[in-house]
């Protein structure tokens, strides 16, 4: 991302909204992670730090033109998302 003095905005090309959107989901996928909490859907009765975590990041997708199509974080799969698997690191899990 670049700010165009001309244009007096910042330009982003797909490319790079594609690599925040692989960020944003490996993000999550680490904190559900920490959490003990498995990465498909799941149903939630009281809100918890986690879901205020991933509500904040898809509120910062949103604000920059990324919509995966869900309000709150547990509405998203994350459990066969190729793009994400193909950037996590081999071997431990994360601490």
């Amino acid at each position: 991302m670049t700010y165009s003095p001309i244009h007096g905005a910042f330009l982003i090309t797909e490319k790079e909204l594609q690599s925040v959107a692989i960020e944003i989901k490996y993000a999550m996928r680490n904190a559900r992670a920490l959490a003990g909490i498995g990465m498909g859907k799941r149903h939630i009765e009281g809100l918890t730090r986690l879901d205020h975590l991933e509500k904040g990041l898809l509120d910062m997708a949103r604000d920059i033109g990324i919509d995966f199509g869900v309000q709150w974080g547990n509405e998203l799969d994350l459990r066969n998302d190729e793009e994400i698997a193909s950037s996590e690191p081999r071997g431990e899990e994360p601490r």
